[in-house]
């Protein structure tokens, strides 16, 4: 089985997608087939992975938004060349922008089956770059022709598929859930991160893990460790990631006195650095009602770490509150009494630690071994549909 997969973000940007893509190619090359991917490319950066890339030319965006590039439609020659010459049984794309429709015309082209994976709220996205509400939903109409057009639709939770289900797509939706990459910590690595960051024992440990954008409720975090900070000041949140807000990020962290509570890391690319910090925590909090199936709180639960999230968000499907995880409302006042909560009786917050980490996380390993069987199966049913 060859199998072409496609998105138009990768290494050295690093998300919750760009982490799938990658789980993706790495255990199905592991398996009976063969797995490449097309992506965006960037100059001067050297492959880490040991699967086929095609990357893309590109143009640089504006300074805001980091590193990111806009992936144009052009291969290389050679690059172009091996694409056409080869054999692909399934076309598989996790975006449906650029890269996205070219798998799709390659797949029309080549008469195989393609599939995509809903993965994000573009909605919000779109909003957040036009500040139109009119060219927002003109551009939804324009992805949602894309997801029309693809033969199966996938998305990662029952969230996602209502989100797309609101976006207008009426189509059938298939459930691929994502997995969490299992890491063996040494008592080494977990003594050098808090000699790093000069974690204290009396310190209750909060954490976040993800873009410093204020789309991911990051003010609210604030706001209630604010209300947190009078009672007690013996805690430390520790910020992992970079964003186009951390400037003002860190603005209204010094505004709300809060700003010497905090450990800003930036961006954090050693698996086992992160894996540590996820150990050490004692809370996981993720109140984002933006993002559809965090991997952040799965990888947190990985560690005996659970999550506070946000009621009937996204990122609180699989968590039962005060069983596996906590529930809060998306006020400060909630967040700060749940943190209060969970903090107040540590022996409970270790049993509702072990119960995430038995009931959240799922191997990549056992999510490709689906994806593998299900993928066959499409095969098959594209060749007798023909």
């Amino acid at each position: 089985m060859n199998i072409l997969l496609c998105n138009d973000s990768y290494y050295p940007v690093l998300d919750g997608v760009v982490l799938t893509v990658k789980n993706y190619g790495y255990y199905l090359n592991k398996k009976d087939s063969t797995c490449s991917l097309i992506t965006v490319g960037y100059p001067n950066y050297k492959e880490i992975d040991k699967f086929k890339i095609f990357r893309t030319k590109s143009i640089k965006l504006p300074n805001n938004f980091l590193i990111w590039r806009i992936p144009l439609p052009i291969l290389k020659r050679k690059d172009k060349r091996i694409l056409n010459e080869t054999t692909y049984d399934l076309i598989h794309t996790h975006s449906p922008f650029t890269i996205g429709r070219l798998g799709l015309r390659y797949a029309k082209k080549k008469n195989i089956p393609i599939i995509t994976t809903f993965h994000s709220k573009y909605y919000q996205d779109f909003l957040s770059v036009t500040h139109s509400k009119f060219i927002s939903k003109i551009l939804l109409k324009y992805i949602i022709k894309y997801y029309n057009k693809c033969n199966y639709v996938w998305t990662v939770n029952e969230s996602t598929a209502l989100t797309l289900r609101e976006y207008g797509y009426k189509g059938n939706i298939e459930i691929m859930p994502n997995g969490v990459d299992k890491v063996t910590l040494n008592n080494k690595t977990i003594k050098d991160i808090k000699n790093k960051y000069l974690l204290k024992k009396r310190d209750n440990i909060l954490l976040f893990v993800g873009q410093l954008n204020f789309k991911k409720n990051i003010k609210l975090i604030f706001d209630a460790l604010s209300l947190y900070k009078k009672k007690d000041n013996n805690f430390k949140l520790i910020m992992v990631g970079i964003g186009e807000d951390e400037k003002q990020i860190k603005v209204l962290a010094k505004k709300l006195n809060i700003i010497n509570n905090i450990i800003f890391t930036g961006k954090i690319s050693a698996r086992e650095e992160l894996m540590a910090i996820y150990h050490i925590a004692d809370i996981f909090v993720f109140p984002s009602v933006y993002d559809n199936a965090p991997l952040v709180v799965r990888e947190a639960a990985m560690f005996k770490t659970p999550s506070i999230v946000v009621k009937n968000a996204g990122a609180s499907e699989r968590i039962i509150d005060n069983v596996n995880g906590f529930l809060c409302k998306a006020d400060p006042i909630s967040l700060y009494k749940t943190i209060i909560k969970a903090l107040s009786n540590k022996k409970q917050l270790k049993t509702i630690g072990i119960n995430a980490s038995k009931t959240i996380p799922i191997l990549w390993k056992d999510i490709i071994d689906k994806v593998y069987l299900r993928y066959k199966e499409i095969i098959n049913e594209f060749k007798n549909k023909g």
